[in-house]
């Protein structure tokens, strides 16, 4: 199992991990999880134990791969966030006004609509 982990390599973990389904091993295919965690694609790991009925073993994987989704979701939430704040500050700095990201925003749809609205009424 270490050597798998040390591997690298999704290919030969995946093959362990069927290898101990095969044997009915359930003790290995439950630690396997554990230590190969970022290498099996958690698609084919639920795939295997539904087959095999080895939920009880799969579910701790189960929620801690559920916890691993929330908190990227999260972290890329707050990076989006402070990204959107962050060009928000150096627009209002820029213009040399205060305002909203919302008023900044509403100001450049009402400033854009304008210029539309501009260029289309020459036809």
């Amino acid at each position: 199992m270490i050597t798998s982990a040390v591997s690298a390599s999704t290919e030969i973990a995946e093959e362990l991990l069927s290898y101990f389904v095969d044997i009915g091993n359930k003790e290995c295919f439950a630690a396997l999880l554990y230590i190969c965690f970022d290498l099996l694609r958690s698609d084919i790991v639920e795939e295997l134990s539904w087959q095999h009925g080895l939920n009880d073993f799969y579910m701790p994987y189960k929620i801690q791969v559920q916890r691993s989704l929330v908190d990227k979701v999260s972290i890329s939430r707050m990076l989006l966030l402070s990204s959107i704040l962050i060009v928000g500050t150096v627009g209002t700095a820029r213009e040399g006004g205060q305002g909203t990201i919302q008023e900044r925003c509403t100001k450049g749809a009402n400033r854009s609509r304008s210029a539309n609205y501009q260029s289309r009424r020459f036809w």
